[in-house]
C-alpha cells in the first residue's frame, strides 16, 4: 500500500518540480516549519490572517531584515500556490507581494516654490535641493557632489559611487548650472559642493 506524502513532502516535490534550487528548498521548507512551530499547528490549518500575523510579528517583534521577511512571503505564497492550490489572485489577496511599486510624489512648481523659501534655508540648502530634485539623484549622491564632479563643457554632472562600475552621469540643464555658479561664487568650495 503507498504511504500518503506529508504536506512538507508535497512542498518540497512542488518546490522541486518548479526547478528552485536546495538552498531555496531547504530556506523556504525552514520558513514553512517555524510558521507551524509558532501557532503549534499544521500549516495547512494555518489562515491567511494569521500567516499576515506571523509576518508582522517577524518585523517588529523580532526585527527581521527585508530580504529575511521577503524570503518568509515567497514562501508562504509558494505553498499557497502549489500546495494548497490557491490561484494567483488569491495568493495575492492573501499574501501580497513585497514588490509593489512605490510612486514619489511629484511637486508641483508652488510647493517647490514654498520648500525653497522656507525659513532658515541657506544658499547653499537651497542649492542643495534644487540639484536633488533637477537631477533625481539620491540625497546621499548630492551630499557627495564634488566641484570635479560638474562638467559644464559637457553638460553633465559626475556621480561617483564607492565602486567603480556604478559610477555613471547625469544632465545638467542650463538652469541648473546657473544656480551652481551662483552658489560657488558666494562659498567658493574647494572641494565639496
Amino acid at each position: 500500500m503507498k504511504s500518503i506524502p506529508t504536506i512538507y513532502q508535497r512542498f518540497e516535490q512542488a518546490l522541486t518540480s518548479h526547478g528552485l534550487s536546495k538552498a531555496t528548498i531547504r530556506n523556504y521548507m525552514k520558513e514553512l516549519g517555524r510558521l507551524s512551530w509558532h501557532y503549534q499547528r499544521k500549516p495547512e490549518e494555518i489562515t491567511g490572517a494569521e500567516m499576515r500575523q506571523y509576518l508582522i510579528h517577524l518585523v517588529f517583534e523580532r526585527k527581521c531584515k527585508y530580504s529575511s521577511v521577503r524570503r518568509v512571503v515567497e514562501a508562504f505564497r509558494s505553498f499557497l500556490r502549489h500546495v494548497l492550490n490557491y490561484s494567483d489572485e488569491a495568493t495575492r489577496e492573501t499574501i501580497p507581494s513585497p514588490n509593489t511599486p512605490y510612486i514619489s510624489d511629484v511637486y508641483t512648481p508652488e510647493e517647490i516654490d514654498r520648500l525653497l523659501s522656507a525659513k532658515g534655508l541657506t544658499i547653499k540648502h537651497q542649492t542643495m535641493l534644487i540639484v536633488f530634485y533637477a537631477t533625481g539623484l539620491r540625497p546621499e549622491e548630492v551630499c557627495c557632489l564634488r566641484v570635479n564632479d560638474i562638467r559644464s563643457d559637457r553638460m553633465l554632472i559626475h556621480v561617483a559611487k564607492e565602486q567603480e562600475e556604478n559610477e555613471r552621469f547625469t544632465v545638467l540643464s542650463p538652469e541648473l548650472l546657473k544656480i551652481l555658479r551662483q552658489c560657488w561664487r558666494i562659498y567658493r568650495p574647494a572641494e565639496w559642493l
